[in-house]
């Protein structure tokens, strides 16, 4: 079974374009590694090409100096440039359906939205927080508060800052019929 949020961004993106697939890769993509992917993937990994999080309850004195005492004397790789993907854009309406055994029936609705700091952004956001669709939780939308369609909504952007689609997903109650429920 594809994962939906997977098929979300494989078909929101064109087959060249590199958040097609999973940043993060695949298991597929660690088994087909050859040693030279591997060594080469090293060769470019450093300091400057890699993020450190903790999480807890910590020290953020202490914490930081452990960090430098661990992980300073690491040379910095080869500089990083910027990420090059090309602006997508969808040029029609796209609709999937994956079936699984699950309790409840879902629906995944969504489209690119304006990058971060770009004509249009702005707007963007403010549909976004006032709208009946971007109040969470739950919607005040009457095509979904209706009673034999009430259910959890939840509106919410995907991706890095540069391609940020825009995902609205709704569960409907269990007693939804989905034939009637997605119309």
């Amino acid at each position: 079974m594809a994962c939906p949020r997977s098929s979300s961004t494989r078909n929101l993106y064109p087959d060249d374009h590199p958040y097609h697939w999973p940043t993060i890769g695949s298991m597929e993509d660690l088994s087909a590694a050859s040693f030279d992917d591997v060594v080469h993937f090293f060769k470019n990994s450093g300091p400057n090409n890699a993020s450190l999080s903790v999480g807890g309850d910590i020290d953020p004195v202490k914490t930081r100096a452990l960090s430098e005492k661990w992980f300073s004397d690491i040379p910095a790789g080869p500089p990083v440039p910027p990420p090059g993907a090309p602006v997508a854009f969808l040029g029609t309406e796209k609709r999937l359906v994956l079936e699984d055994k699950v309790q409840l029936p879902r629906l995944y609705m969504a489209w690119h939205s304006p990058a971060i700091f770009t004509p249009g952004d702005a707007e963007w956001i403010s549909w976004r927080t006032f709208s009946p669709a971007g109040r969470t939780p739950g919607s005040t939308n009457a095509r979904v508060r209706t009673p034999d369609r009430a259910g959890r909504e939840r509106v919410s952007g995907l991706g890095p800052p540069r391609f940020q689609p825009f995902q609205i997903v709704s569960t409907p109650r269990a007693a939804t019929r989905w034939p009637k429920w997605r119309k």
